[in-house]
């Protein structure tokens, strides 16, 4: 009876690790992706800022977006879009528009308001056609005061926030293949809305490292 007795304890603790180990092994974990289910504070320290990432965004490795750092969602990649943050020298610490105005080597390409008034106003039809829309106005990002741009050309568009903090300039900038960002009616037939409510979460909780 002692042996019937022990053999059927190991059978049982046995039974027990086997339930375990598919507990374990034969469940989907949950794991910190494009599909993850809750938002969650990013940070950067090299670059300097911190971001609250919404529900199923994270970042990617995408060089065609001349950003420090790349976020996107499955929604966000269906309509051609992205969100980054791209970290500049300003040497001369430099206002927005006077760095604008001057000639130094960037990470990305930048528009200002006096260049595109001299494409939107140029003799050359070629130019003066490829010049798009434009608009700036004043803004904050991170409680620091800047412009925020949006622009819409061949190509894509964007709305693209700018402030000098330091010896740096900071562009958090909203792309868009399918002019999603720059356009209302477009994100009303596309989800309501829904994916432009979730990126002005992210550009509201922007931070700087202190």
């Amino acid at each position: 009876m002692q042996s019937t007795a022990r053999l059927l304890a190991i059978a049982a603790v046995i039974a027990l690790v086997g339930v375990g180990i598919w507990l374990t092994l034969g469940r989907p974990h949950r794991q910190t992706n494009a599909n993850s289910a809750a938002a969650s504070r990013y940070s950067n320290p090299s670059v300097g800022f911190s971001v609250v990432l919404p529900q199923g965004w994270a970042t990617v490795n995408d060089s065609s977006f001349k950003g420090d750092a790349v976020f996107q969602s499955a929604d966000a990649q269906r309509c051609g879009c992205a969100v980054y943050v791209t970290k500049e020298t300003n040497p001369d610490q430099l206002g927005v528009e006077a760095w604008l105005a001057q000639s130094l080597a960037r990470k990305d390409t930048y528009l200002s308001q006096d260049e595109y008034t001299r494409r939107a106003t140029s003799s050359d039809p070629a130019t003066k056609a490829l010049a798009g829309t434009y608009s700036q106005e004043a803004s904050t990002l991170g409680g620091a005061s800047g412009i925020k741009q949006q622009y819409q050309g061949e190509g894509g568009g964007y709305v693209r926030y700018l402030v000098p903090r330091g010896s740096s300039v900071y562009a958090l900038t909203l792309w868009s293949d399918a002019f999603y960002f720059t356009d209302s009616a477009k994100q009303s037939r596309f989800d309501g809305g829904q994916l432009k409510r979730a990126v002005e979460e992210m550009v509201t909780s922007f931070s700087f490292n202190s």
